[in-house]
């Protein structure tokens, strides 16, 4: 997802949680300092009147972190700077936008991109909580226009939560998922695609931008889960650092039981599970009837024909 048009309208509707964390939490600081004073002039995206200037510090925190695995501080406009920042070879890289690394091959590099992306939320949800524990501020680079990139005092915590954010929205984006976005069944591929060397048989589809379009009228399914995830993540997030509670986290993460009545409560990131068992067993045989590729169409994922635009 573009972070300006989609990463911040979906976490501005997750805000309500996020703020719940001020309130409970009332010396949270807001630096003195003159830079933040007139960025926070500028939060004015939707749902956001009426704040106060230190629930806005913290809405600005967490938009800088998450814009922060986009753009690295650059202007959407530096393309060479955007591609550099997006072709990280690390797979810790790719895991921040929800793609596999470079290893990550076949069907089984799908289920290991997906863990890897699982594992990255979850260390930036732990660090969050452990900057909550102090309070504490540093600078990060961040774009303004008519500045240029500037560094910007941030609550780390915010941070660090709009970084676990933006990877959790990218899942929606960037796998492809089933009918009932309940089950991702492919994860796409960036890294090896801009250079060149992308075989889609063993790295995966190549990156979408249509897919990426969170206003195209074919990908509202995913985009309404990644809406009501969001919130979840944001409410589980609050659980965290406030009472030391990580349920809410794990049920996420976690496949639906068949009593779940709030889906967007579990599932974040659950891949085809008939798939995951047999490559998890190393059963050749049963991966080829119940995994999916090519040769099945993605197990007939409707989001296909919008991946290959």
């Amino acid at each position: 997802m573009t972070s300006e048009s989609c990463h911040e309208r979906i976490t501005t509707e997750a805000l309500e949680p996020l703020l719940g964390i001020i309130d409970q939490a009332p010396d949270l600081t807001l630096p003195d300092d003159s830079l933040v004073r007139r960025l926070l002039g500028s939060v004015t995206l939707p749902g956001t009147e009426g704040l106060d200037d230190q629930q806005k510090y913290f809405l600005l925190s967490i938009i800088v972190g998450v814009r922060s695995p986009d753009t690295e501080g650059h202007s959407t406009l530096n393309l060479g700077a955007l591609r550099r920042v997006h072709a990280d070879p690390d797979p810790r890289g790719q895991y921040a936008h929800a793609l596999r690394g470079i290893e990550d091959d076949g069907v089984a590099g799908d289920l290991s991109a997906i863990k890897g992306t699982r594992a990255l939320i979850r260390e930036q949800l732990m660090a969050a909580a452990a900057a909550f524990q102090t309070r504490e501020i540093a600078a990060k680079p961040f774009y303004v226009d008519h500045y240029g990139q500037v560094e910007v005092p941030v609550s780390l915590t915010a941070w660090y939560l709009g970084r676990a954010l933006h990877a959790l929205q990218d899942a929606h984006a960037h796998m492809l998922w089933n009918a009932d976005v309940t089950h991702v069944v492919h994860v796409l591929n960036y890294v090896e695609a801009v250079d060149g060397a992308l075989r889609a048989s063993r790295d995966g589809l190549a990156h979408s931008g249509a897919l990426d379009d969170c206003d195209r009228a074919s990908v509202q399914p995913m985009v309404e889960r990644a809406r009501g995830r969001s919130r979840a993540l944001a409410q589980a997030m609050a659980a965290a650092l406030l009472r030391d509670d990580l349920t809410p986290f794990e049920r996420g993460v976690t496949e639906c039981d068949d009593m779940a009545t709030e889906p967007d409560l579990c599932g974040w990131l659950v891949y085809n599970p008939p798939c995951a068992a047999a490559i998890e067993a190393g059963d050749d045989a049963a991966m080829a009837e119940v995994c999916c590729d090519a040769s099945n169409a993605y197990c007939d994922s409707p989001y296909l024909s919008t991946a290959k635009q």
